[in-house]
């Protein structure tokens, strides 16, 4: 038998991590984007007095066409992850309103994401960010994907800095954006959320007044009858933003992309999907115990083009989610009081409890509720091509 002298081991062990250490970065194709098409990024929806109540635009990251065109570089760009697989678009699709049409995403090294991936859109007007509500600043919003294990794996945000600084157009946009070339974790983060409080939907068919028959039917219900409109709110179909959120009274973000920790999440709530859940919500970022099983109320703006539904996406139609509400409400705990028989008969919430509530949708009511839910839609947001890949 040949024998493997201890330095043959360690020299064969050596090639062997290297060659693993190759292989961390997949071969990538070449990235050249048209940097000849400008755009303006300051739109009708942006510019909008009712909509800005809620703009958290913080003061040092003014939204501006050169900050966005370079987002949209960036958001569209594989390098922002470990092994240049993965870009923010993988996840976020302009064809879904930038939702994805999974339950849960792709990450790299085939990783799965542990929750649905939202719509992005009209994100200027929201006062916290992820299904939990973790953080109320875009600016680190946009960051933490990329550092995420599972989602896009560059935990070390320096080695971003190290990949994107030799490519050739970068350093100019950073310039044009920022003022110098310097690439940084926290620019990086700041042109993300440029880009991403540009994404607007403001021309569905309900904006421009344009609904049928069954949509305005559906409409009536919505805000009438069933009371959707207690916890979707406002032009957005969400959570109402924070009275805080005045214009451009974001706040400011420090030279590490970090927001004030929360420990009230406004715009979540428990609707009842289970009554002991796997995934704690809120309850986990904030430790309040009455906080179980509370998620983001999110837009219903192009609700249509972003299924699955819930934060696990464990809903595949429209038809399903009404169905919960019509028949299926849990009695947790922690409901949202709203959803107790007695509130929701009195269109006001008051400190009893009780048995969850039961809507019995009829099959007519559901169609027209569908209707109305179809016309938020907004079909220029697919297409739009301030808003699609460069590359």
């Amino acid at each position: 038998m040949k024998k493997i002298t201890l330095t043959a081991f360690v020299a064969a062990m050596t090639g062997l991590l290297i060659f693993t250490g190759c292989q961390k970065d997949a071969p990538l194709k070449t990235l050249n984007p048209n940097l000849s098409q400008s755009y303006s990024y300051n739109t009708t929806f942006y510019q909008n007095a009712l909509m800005r109540g809620g703009d958290n635009t913080p003061f040092n990251n003014q939204l501006t066409d050169a900050g966005a065109n370079l987002g949209r570089l960036l958001f569209y760009d594989p390098r922002l992850s470990i092994n240049n697989t993965v870009a923010c678009a993988s996840c976020h699709k302009q064809q879904f309103a930038f939702a994805d049409n999974l339950p849960v995403s792709n990450g790299v090294n085939n990783n799965k994401t542990i929750r649905n991936t939202p719509a992005i859109i009209n994100a200027m007007n929201k006062s916290v960010f992820f299904w939990d509500g973790r953080v109320n600043s875009l600016e680190t919003q946009t960051g933490l994907p990329i550092q995420n294990h599972r989602e896009m794996g560059l935990e070390q945000t320096d080695v971003l800095a190290q990949k994107l600084t030799p490519v050739s157009y970068y350093p100019g946009l950073f310039t044009q954006a920022f003022g110098s070339p310097d690439i940084t974790p926290a620019r990086i983060s700041m042109a993300l959320a440029q880009f991403v409080r540009s994404i607007a939907s403001s021309q569905s068919p309900n904006d421009l007044g344009m609904l049928s028959g069954d949509a305005q039917k559906g409409q009536t219900l919505f805000f009438g009858k069933f009371q959707c409109g207690h916890c979707h709110t406002g032009e957005n179909f969400g959570g109402a933003p924070l009275p805080n959120f005045g214009p451009y009274g974001g706040g400011t973000i420090d030279s590490g992309g970090n927001s004030t920790q929360l420990t009230v999440m406004p715009n979540t709530s428990n609707i009842g999907l289970d009554v002991v859940y796997s995934d704690q919500g809120t309850q986990a970022i904030t430790g309040v115990k009455t906080q179980n099983g509370y998620f983001i109320i999110p837009s219903l703006r192009n609700v249509a083009l972003t299924a699955p539904y819930m934060h696990d996406g464990r809903f595949a139609t429209l038809s399903d989610v009404i169905d919960h509400y019509s028949n299926s409400i849990m009695a947790h705990p922690d409901l949202d009081p709203f959803l107790y028989q007695t509130n929701f008969a009195q269109g006001f919430v008051t400190s009893s409890t009780g048995q969850p509530v039961r809507m019995n949708i009829s099959t007519q009511e559901k169609q027209q509720l569908i209707a109305f839910l179809n016309a938020l839609t907004d079909q220029s947001l697919l297409t739009d091509p301030k808003f699609s890949n460069p590359f």
